[in-house]
């Protein structure tokens, strides 16, 4: 555990914020220049604009507003320059005087802005260039995409959209297909913060992680930029080993004048392709987003920002999967799996902002932001459980892993059918005032997150053939990927299958977070160099409720097979088979009839109206009554609050070409958490059980330390250097020191020869890992059509958290089931990562004129890492070893890559992203040989648009046009996890603005 804070400590945070006022410099305000810089072609502010003071060291960069401000000026005479790419800088003379002055500026576009266009891929190229220009002006490593630009691609969603950023992927969660969590440099979801507008998120998903931000929660029609900053300030909260995403909305004061705009499209899945009958799952993709923004009064001091979005995003995936190898001289699987999977899900999202600038010197902003992502998620599934060990006949080795052999199985078909509400509330007030050099801002805001299963609904259903047949398993002649699997699930007959579990658990987390703060920064002159001192204290406060229901039946006295439902010999229900099917399971192989969960549903309603089944008969293996039951949900529930108190200083000087930013930043993080803890869990039913409530608490004290260095080679070259430290806190569901113990987990067929059993536990003393990073990059402009970015990076951790999945050992409690396994979580000895980004964007029309609006964009990205400490077993029991294991999610290889044309109203784009094979999200065996990897994938992605008049576009996209996989295996390729496809998705839609 973290040692506690000392009074000392937490004196010095409280501190903090009031540095910057009794450093100030005992001196009178001297002049003041501000004003703002704007397109003089549709009058649009610019922001991310650099303007100097020429002879001076006098630099700043104008806000969204194209707001700039230089303070403690001696009064004089002064040339102002303005850089920003496209636009050409229009040298403007000011005579400054005691006060306050104002001068305003409006650059030209450049004409070679046309250029551009090439790889910033948009009709409007204000928002891109936007982009550009705040990456470019940046003392620390800042990645932004624009709306504009991710607009041009397939991305649906945030998480989507950010993959295109150098060192960035995106990874699935453990219950679903589609991508939704993103990895920085090789530091998984829970290394990085989450914010819109600057106020963190927090929405959780079925498995509680609140730590991982889902981002396809958040649809990207509702960003105005995505910024991924790298290399955190002091002034940015510490958890954020690999780096924060902030997504920015729009305001009214972002341009000048009326904005309004709107865009359509309908798209097609071509895994649809293998449906058959009236499939339920057979849906039409549809989206429709619009936004507007105005000025609400005549003297322009009032805005008001409007964005809304709907969208439905089907899904639909095949596989084939093996799992769960054992080790008896060669690797055997245990069981083999086709399934059918959908996800489908419809977003909702509303967006509007408030502002009102009455003067200079203050401004307030009230946001509010609301996102809704219902989902229905499901599949159907065949599986084959093979009785490790027993008759294996026919075996067929390749190095150490069975790749044919015959052996007795027991068939198994199951559904799941789950509805989900993912619910998002931002709220966020934001007050600025300035005096001359002195500039304070204040904040508050509430981000509520809402996860709700829907316990009428949701449900899984399991239908197994007990029966021990003999079946065929091979991969010979065939890639390793898709083996075949005898025909032993086709051949029993649909009265063969008989019900064996019915489970209808789901889960309720609510989630509160409030934050607020104040920051002061104040500009004076260093010793002729001009500084700002910056200072502030920030509180969060998050709570979050989780509530676990389980309700899991198994259906006494009933005779229930595939084709009919008898109660005392008559018949109440007929079949459960679905009327609708599909063709073939992704290896070739028949799938067979599907199982209609509505018709499941409706067996449970006619035995429950007969009072064969009710909530008496919950948790079926335990044959608990309604109040044991109700305990049992309890295990696994929990109430936790945490408190984070922040408080930083920092600096920024230029000296010259040199600017350095250097500060300190401590935070004071406080958790309590409430649940409750069984004593044992037996299936004699003569006992109760018996759980009892349990508290827990953690505090601890971090202090952070920054330098971030600037250096201006020329107007066209800049290098950064940072180095800082960062943090990581233990997800929720790591802090949980409840036990949660499924003693049937895996018991398939409920034999008690086969059952194995889980037992899930955390620790609220785990540490948070804490990252010392160094980031080094430089950026080059070459003329009006080449940017080359490169750099490298180091981060040396310590305590990084892991989970284990082990088996149960002397020591454990008398309790545990003896075949379970043990999933706990961990903290290692540390981590090193390290690794190289570069990236090109290319406009080729100034090599050939016949090559006009052809440009090129690639990024590169290679990262290397090695967990020290992790746990493995060495044939006598677990010990502690530095054997190369990488961070999980940390991906060493990846590319993007896209070629682009954009000309005479027609633009296309050709966009390829690869991520090479890395250690799964929790991915971690006690056995090396059964870490699980995600192999390396290829996508390409294409769209095209036409503009028909000035203010009508039409589109048409394909996502994944290679129709590529993903695949999953164990150690090596030849231990197969799973193989996935998704098929080709095919949008065509329509654009238009005002």
């Amino acid at each position: 555990m973290k040692s506690s804070p000392s009074h000392h400590s937490r004196l010095l945070l409280h501190l903090i914020p009031l540095a910057a006022l009794l450093l100030l410099p005992l001196q009178s305000f001297a002049a003041t220049l501000l004003g703002v810089v704007s397109n003089a072609g549709n009058g649009s502010f610019l922001e991310g604009a650099v303007v100097t003071l020429e002879g001076t060291n006098f630099r700043t960069v104008t806000d969204r507003s194209g707001r700039y401000q230089f303070s403690n000026l001696p009064a004089g005479n002064y040339k102002v320059n303005t850089e920003i790419v496209g636009f050409d800088n229009v040298p403007q003379d000011v005579a400054v005087g005691e006060g306050v002055t104002t001068k305003n500026l409006e650059l030209p576009a450049s004409e070679d802005i046309v250029n551009l266009e090439t790889f910033i891929i948009e009709g409007d190229a204000t928002s891109s260039l936007r982009a550009l220009n705040l990456e470019r002006a940046a003392n620390n490593n800042v990645s932004i995409l624009a709306a504009d630009n991710f607009g041009q691609l397939t991305d649906k969603t945030i998480a989507d959209a950010i993959r295109r950023v150098p060192g960035v992927n995106v990874e699935k969660d453990s219950a679903g297909h589609a991508g939704r969590y993103v990895t920085i440099r090789g530091m998984y979801s829970d290394f990085n913060s989450v914010a819109i507008n600057g106020q963190k998120v927090v929405v959780s998903n079925f498995d509680g992680a609140s730590r991982s931000v889902p981002l396809d929660v958040i649809p990207s029609t509702s960003a105005d930029l995505i910024e991924v900053t790298k290399s955190t300030l002091p002034s940015d909260d510490a958890d954020a080993i690999g780096g924060k995403i902030n997504i920015r909305t729009g305001s009214a004061f972002d341009k000048k004048g009326l904005m309004l705009k709107a865009s359509a499209s309908a798209g097609y899945l071509s895994e649809a392709d293998n449906l058959t009958g009236d499939n339920p799952q057979d849906k039409t993709r549809y989206d429709f987003s619009a936004a507007y923004s105005d000025y609400l009064n005549e003297a322009k001091t009032l805005g008001v920002y409007l964005n809304l979005s709907h969208a439905s995003n089907p899904n639909l995936y095949s596989s084939i999967s093996n799992g769960l190898y054992e080790f008896d001289s060669v690797y055997l699987p245990t069981y083999a799996r086709q399934e059918e999977a959908f996800d489908n899900v419809t977003s909702s999202s509303i967006s509007t902002r408030l502002d009102y600038r009455p003067s200079d010197s203050f401004e307030s902003s009230a946001e509010f932001n609301f996102t809704r992502r219902g989902t229905n998620q499901g599949s159907w599934r065949n599986d084959l459980f093979l009785e490790y060990g027993v008759d294996w006949d026919n075996l067929v080795a390749q190095n150490d892993t069975a790749v044919a052999f015959t052996a007795e199985d027991y068939a198994q078909k199951e559904v799941r059918d789950y509805y989900e509400t993912q619910d998002n509330y931002n709220f966020i007030l934001k007050n600025k005032h300035r005096f001359d050099a002195l500039t304070i801002d204040y904040f508050g805001g509430l981000n509520i997150g809402k996860f709700e299963g829907d316990p009428n609904k949701d449900l899984r259903a399991y239908f197994t053939d007990t029966r021990e047949l003999e079946n065929g398993y091979s991969q010979v002649g065939r890639a390793a990927n898709e083996p075949l699997y005898g025909n032993r699930i086709h051949a029993a007959a649909n009265s063969d299958y008989e019900i064996t579990e019915i489970r209808r658990d789901t889960r309720f987390i609510d989630d509160q977070t409030y934050a607020g703060g104040l920051n002061a920064a104040y500009e004076f002159d260093m010793g002729g160099n001009p500084s700002t001192l910056q200072s502030g204290f920030k509180a969060t406060i998050s709570d979050r409720d989780f509530d676990d229901l389980r309700r899991r039946y198994k259906t006494a006295d009933v005779d229930w097979n595939l084709d009919r439902v008898k109660v005392g010999g008559q018949e109440v229900y007929g079949s459960v088979l679905a009327d609708y099917g599909v063709d073939s399971a992704l290896n070739g192989q028949p799938f067979g009839s599907l199982i209609d969960p509505d018709k499941v549903r409706a067996v449970e309603a006619v035995l429950q109206s007969l009072g064969i089944r009710d909530e008496g008969d919950a948790n079926w293996y335990l044959n608990q009554n309604a109040k044991r039951d109700a305990r049992a949900d309890k295990v696994n529930s929990y109430d936790l609050e945490e408190k984070i108190y922040a408080g930083y200083l920092m600096d920024t000087t230029k000296f010259g070409d040199l600017t350095a930013t250097v500060g300190v930043r401590v935070e004071a993080t406080s958790v309590d958490i409430d649940t409750y803890s069984g004593d044992f869990y037996e299936t004699d039913t003569t006992n109760p059980l018996y759980i009892r409530p349990i508290s827990r608490s953690n505090d601890y004290t971090d202090l952070f330390p920054h330098l971030h260095l600037r250096y201006d080679l020329s107007k066209a070259t800049a290098i950064r250097l940072s180095l800082n430290q960062t943090t990581a806190r233990p997800s929720y569901r790591q802090l949980n020191p409840s036990e949660d113990i499924d003693p049937t987990f895996e018991d398939t067929d409920r034999k008690e020869d086969y059952g194995k059993g889980l037992v899930l536990k955390g620790d609220t003393n785990l540490n948070p890992v804490i990252s010392r990073n160094i980031d080094l990059s430089m950026e080059q402009l070459i003329g009006t059509g080449v940017r080359l970015t490169g750099g490298v990076f180091y981060k040396n951790m310590d305590d990084n958290i892991y989970r284990l999945s082990r088996s149960v050992q002397p020591g454990d409690p008398s309790y545990y089931p003896s075949t379970a396994e043990v999933r706990e979580y961990l903290n290692a000895k540390g981590a090193e990562v390290y690794g190289a980004e570069l990236s090109a964007d290319v406009s080729l029309g100034q090599f050939a004129d016949f090559l006009q609006g052809v440009g090129i964009s690639a990024n590169y990205t290679y990262t290397e890492s090695a967990v020290k400490g992790i746990q493995r077993y060495d044939g006598t029991g677990l010990v502690s070893v530095n054997d190369g294991t990488s961070l999980f999610g940390q991906v060493p290889h990846t590319v993007n890559l896209s070629l682009n044309y954009n000309r005479g109203g027609f633009e296309t784009r050709l966009a390829l992203h690869y991520t090479a094979a890395y250690l799964d999200f929790n991915g971690v065996n006690t056995d090396k040989n059964l870490d699980r990897y995600l192999d390396d994938r290829s996508t390409v992605d294409w769209s095209i648009f036409y503009d028909i008049t000035p203010s009508w576009q039409v589109f048409g996209k394909v996502s994944n046009v290679l129709d590529s996989r993903t695949r999953a295996y164990y150690g090596d390729g030849i231990r197969l996890n799973y193989n996935e496809a998704s098929g080709r998705t095919f949008i065509v839609g329509v654009n238009w603005n005002l």
